[in-house]
């Protein structure tokens, strides 16, 4: 994206933006600048590493530390796109949030259903679909202190595919 700059450094995520900035080299020169104060592991976050490889943009990872989805309650989310070349599927995105504990996702799903108007679902761990009224079907997964999902895929065999994928890199890098 134009005037935006992503890199991870170490344990770290950087995001630099300038958005007025006619040169994107000055862009690059304070992404060295940063770089070069950072530890010098190169190596991707792991959660980076629970994503489905089949059909992933490359280098378009996200870090949201809050405001997932425009949720003040969602946080620390790590998402990537997914696009399937010739065929009816758009661009779609799957997300994996990492909660401090399985209580605080417990809490996170709780205020999203509560958002949502879904007192009667009762929350465990397992598949939740929702009808959100910005981003449409949303599929959510909850185990421990993580919860992943998947929007912006309409079609319901696609999406269990995805989230099939993604719990089972979850479960083989754990």
């Amino acid at each position: 994206e134009q005037g935006l700059l992503n890199f991870y450094q170490d344990c770290f995520y950087v995001k630099i933006s300038g958005h007025c900035l006619e040169n994107e080299t000055l862009l690059l020169k304070m992404a060295r600048l940063i770089a070069n104060q950072l530890p010098a592991n190169s190596s991707p976050p792991a959660i980076l590493r629970m994503f489905p490889e089949q059909n992933r943009e490359s280098n378009n990872e996200v870090l949201f530390s809050s405001n997932f989805l425009g949720y003040s309650f969602f946080k620390n989310a790590f998402t990537s796109d997914y696009s399937i070349p010739d065929t009816r599927f758009d661009r779609f995105t799957l997300f994996i949030i990492k909660g401090e504990s399985k209580k605080e996702c417990h809490s996170m799903l709780q205020e999203y259903l509560d958002f949502l108007k879904l007192d009667e679902v009762k929350i465990n761990e397992k598949r939740l679909t929702a009808d959100d009224p910005y981003y449409g079907v949303v599929d959510l997964v909850w185990k421990d202190n993580l919860i992943w999902g998947i929007y912006g895929l309409n079609d319901l065999e696609m999406r269990s595919e995805y989230l099939e994928l993604t719990s089972k890199n979850i479960k083989d890098f754990k």
